[in-house]
């Protein structure tokens, strides 16, 4: 932690576990007796293991692990329910994004790596990757409507990520690089006009949400948004600051978002007509309702449809529990799961690639980022099915709310496995940049 990009970063890790300690506790009650409760928990670890990773990390290299992390199980906490088509979709559309912005972490780390061969003071695709990677990741225009669509998931899930820890993992990622791209006079204008855009924008919007979660999402986006304007102008202290307190405020709002029509009977039985409801303008809803409808249309989610239309048609397969575990880890291991040996060699190639061809590279990178959508909305729609579920409560037999003893344990030796092997390549990796480092001086 002491040599981190970031000072702060282990004050910011130890506020982020603070903030999640709740909301797990709050979820220990809410999803009480949920057969994917064991599944909600383990991703919610891994989304704050992420989170803190990218806190405390001394280089892009290691925040690179952090932040896949946090799109990996964002993903699945979005498609928590996947037998509705919706989870399906806003859940492959989430993963698009996370994909296209992990793409722009890697540019960034790449050129962080080598820049002291290449200069760093002609170097500009170091601060787009960070740019990019940023405001992908956030919900920032034009991709406003990401928080809305992450909101799918269970209500304790959509705080913990989406109001508190991933929605504001690029701005940590930001104050924890300020020296790579804050020297950049076009950096900052565009983090800020970005970041004004986004907060107007996604304002005007929240106000015509008819549903509570969208409505915050959209509002935690504009947010969002105003401390980006805050960072833009170089204070990177205020806005962590800011961040804190916005998402201690929004996950307690999302958390109530259930209890919504409780709370305002409440309100209106205790003030009476004081609590008359506020009227929109009617200049400022056709505004935001115009700006809406703009927006959903000019992003053309339709192509990713009709990019992933292959995988699913047809029902979902006859696969029983431990097929569809073996199932779902063999395409992860495909599409890029991070802390894994084929995820750290297809880095490695990219990272070289992008500094000696980088259209080369970013070719790859296209054609990965496609591929691990269609097996992504491939494992949702054709692999886990959640209708076994229902089908072990019709027989009379006890569903389980977990892995069998041995299949966890199993599933952690390979883990472990896994995890050591990756770290010691890690280390070897920083090792050989070091030397080289001390070589060219």
């Amino acid at each position: 932690a002491a040599d981190a990009l970031n000072p702060m970063g282990p004050y910011i890790a130890v506020a982020g576990t603070t903030l999640s300690l709740p909301v797990l506790a709050f979820a220990r009650r809410y999803l009480h007796g949920e057969f994917m409760f064991t599944r909600f928990a383990f991703l919610c670890t891994t989304l704050v293991f992420g989170f803190n990773l990218v806190a405390v990390s001394p280089h892009l290299a290691t925040t690179l692990m952090g932040w896949s992390m946090c799109g990996f199980a964002s993903t699945f906490l979005i498609g928590s329910y996947n037998d509705r088509v919706s989870a399906q979709v806003n859940a492959t559309q989430a993963f698009t994004a996370y994909q296209i912005s992990d793409l722009g972490m890697l540019m960034a780390a790449a050129f962080a790596c080598s820049h002291a061969a290449t200069g760093f003071e002609n170097n500009w695709m170091m601060p787009f990757g960070l740019l990019m990677a940023a405001l992908l990741k956030t919900s920032q225009f034009p991709m406003t409507s990401l928080f809305a669509r992450s909101m799918e998931g269970p209500t304790p899930a959509s705080a913990l990520g989406y109001a508190g820890l991933s929605a504001h993992l690029g701005v940590v990622l930001l104050t924890s690089t300020m020296p790579l791209w804050y020297e950049f006079e076009w950096a900052r204008y565009t983090l800020g006009c970005i970041g004004a855009i986004t907060a107007v924008h996604s304002s005007l919007i929240a106000k015509i949400r008819a549903d509570r979660k969208g409505a915050l999402g959209h509002a935690t986006a504009a947010t969002i948004g105003v401390i980006y304007c805050v960072l833009s102008l170089g204070y990177s202290d205020l806005a962590l600051y800011l961040s804190l307190g916005h998402a201690a405020f929004r996950i307690t709002q999302i958390l109530r978002a259930p209890n919504t029509i409780q709370d305002c009977v409440e309100r209106k039985s205790a003030l009476g007509p004081l609590t008359a409801p506020l009227v929109v303008p009617t200049r400022v809803y056709k505004a935001a309702w115009t700006l809406h409808r703009t927006h959903n249309d000019w992003q053309a989610w339709h192509l990713m449809r009709l990019l992933t239309r292959t995988v699913t048609g047809g029902g979902t397969y006859k696969l029983g529990k431990h097929e569809q575990w073996a199932a779902t880890a063999a395409a992860l291991l495909l599409v890029g799961a991070p802390l894994t040996p084929l995820t750290h060699m297809k880095e490695e190639m990219l990272m070289q690639l992008i500094i000696t061809h980088p259209f080369l590279a970013v070719g790859l990178g296209s054609l990965h980022v496609c591929l691990s959508v269609v097996l992504i909305k491939f494992i949702l729609t054709k692999v886990l099915d959640m209708r076994r579920f229902s089908a072990l409560k019709v027989t009379g037999r006890k569903p389980k709310t977990g892995p069998s003893f041995s299949a966890g344990l199993a599933c952690g030796v390979i883990m472990g496995i896994t995890v050591v092997l990756t770290v010691v390549m890690q280390l070897q990796h920083v090792q050989h940049l070091k030397d080289a480092e001390k070589a060219g001086h």
